[in-house]
């Protein structure tokens, strides 16, 4: 019956189990090298795990934050309780809190890489930590709480994106006490998976520790989770957690993870650093959208992907029109675009590219966000744009490209009282609705340039 309701609490204050420390630092924390929260996004993470051998007996939990306080710069605050017991030692308590600082800044749309450090501070109750070392056949008692045990981390990180639906991570750092008494290397990789969506996923983590100096043991550790987010900004996390020792232990984990937006901070992505942009050179002609639908304003869309592809080409000539005298335009039979293209690039010569796009979709829509039902709410609204783009070769008289492009805003209203809040079917205002519809267009200006004009 009391393995039972620790189960169930541990079950209900839970997010994807984490590295502990054996003692305090000793194990490395598998997910050490993922890049930061989002800027403007705060993450409240519980965590806990369950686990045993044939000697031990192990009850982890673990509960923190992460701010996103700019793009590519985070801040972390974590601390765990731990219960330990089994061959002729224990641990019983609250474990070291430890405070991070993150720095991800982004170079390409494929990879990412950034520092991670943290500052472990002796918060731990030590007294009710006793030891056995395996080795020498004795039992030894943690010192008392200094800020001697303090001990810092640092690691750097990359995650790449192999596709649409999985991604690659991996780092390696070091690990020193103050005193220099405890020192180890760390490294560790893994793989999420996102077959369905981001709604649910698959993630897989391993990492090492490799002692260098001091009494802390060689560790391996193996997380497995799916999380599957719940709405109103919940993740659950279930999952499985092993130490890979001498005397492995494996045990289950669950999780809770609860994301949401920070008024005050700036949630506009600057425009991408690219390090070596792509280069096509030459002058490129920009035609004016051609679409079947009414837009929200043509020319602004217009303007944004001349200014999206400005850095790839040498100059940007917009085109007012792609009718040509006694053949208007249309983009639904080849021999009309191959018309249309002889026919500009002989009245153009000094251009070497044609950069033609077609809107298929552009609308604004209320989608759900974190809210506690019947009592507050935070409506969501979301812009898309979605663009078949064209990038033909003027001289050689062929496609060089052909992509479908989709652009995305999305703005979050301030929290309020569910009664007040507008319903499912509301709209959002005319200015409000243009405003966030430009701001996807301009998503969608440098999204041909980095992925459809980058691709050699």
């Amino acid at each position: 019956m009391r393995f039972s309701f620790k189960l169930l609490i541990i079950l209900l204050f839970a997010a994807a189990a984490r590295a502990q420390v054996w003692p305090d630092g000793a194990v490395c924390n598998p997910e050490a090298g993922l890049p930061c929260s989002r800027a403007g996004q705060l993450r409240v993470k519980l965590a806990g795990a369950l686990m045993r051998s044939e000697h031990w007996r192990d009850s982890r939990s673990r509960f923190g934050m992460e701010i996103g306080l700019g793009y590519g710069i985070g801040l972390s605050l974590e601390s765990s309780t731990r219960d330990l017991r089994g061959f002729g030692a224990f641990e019983k308590g609250l474990q070291d809190t430890r405070l991070g600082l993150s720095l991800w800044p982004s170079f390409s749309p494929r990879l990412a890489a950034g520092i991670n450090g943290f500052l472990s501070l002796p918060t731990g109750f030590r007294k009710s930590q006793l030891y056995h070392d395996t080795e020498l056949d004795t039992t030894f008692r943690m010192p008392a709480l200094s800020l001697k045990q303090s001990a810092g981390e640092l690691y750097t990180g990359a995650v790449w994106t192999l596709g649409p639906v999985a991604d690659l991570h991996l780092f390696g750092g070091y690990f020193c006490t103050s005193d220099r008494t405890g020192q180890a290397f760390r490294w560790g990789l893994g793989t999420t998976l996102s077959p369905f969506g981001e709604t649910c996923r698959a993630e897989l983590n391993y990492s090492r520790s490799i002692t260098r100096t001091g009494i802390f043991p060689n560790t391996e550790t193996l997380e497995a989770a799916l999380p599957f987010e719940t709405g109103w900004g919940v993740t659950l996390s279930p999952g499985m957690w092993a130490d890979l020792d001498d005397e492995p232990m494996y045990g289950v984990s669950l999780g809770l993870h609860f994301e949401t937006t920070i008024p005050g901070i700036e949630t506009v992505k600057p425009p991408r650093v690219i390090i070596s942009p792509p280069r096509l050179a030459g002058v490129v002609l920009v035609a004016s959208p051609v679409t079947d639908i009414v837009l929200a304003d043509g020319r602004e869309l217009w303007q944004s992907i001349q200014d999206g592809v400005r850095p790839t080409f040498d100059d940007v000539k917009p085109l007012s029109t792609l009718d040509i005298p006694g053949l208007p335009f249309t983009d639904r039979t080849e021999e009309t675009v191959r018309q249309t293209v002889r026919a500009l690039a002989q009245s153009h010569p000094e251009a070497d590219w044609l950069l033609i796009t077609r809107v298929i979709r552009e609308d604004v829509s209320r989608q759900n966000n974190s809210s506690l039902p019947l009592v507050v709410s935070r409506p969501l609204w979301a812009a898309q744009c979605k663009l078949k783009v064209l990038l033909i070769d003027l001289r050689g008289e062929k496609t060089r490209n052909s992509e479908i492009i989709e652009g995305r805003a999305s703005k979050k209203d301030f929290p309020q009282l569910a009664v007040l809040s507008p319903s499912d079917d509301a709209v959002l205002s005319m200015k409000a609705s243009r405003q966030l519809t430009f701001e996807a267009y301009r998503n969608a200006g440098h999204q041909i340039a980095l992925q459809l004009l980058g691709e050699k």
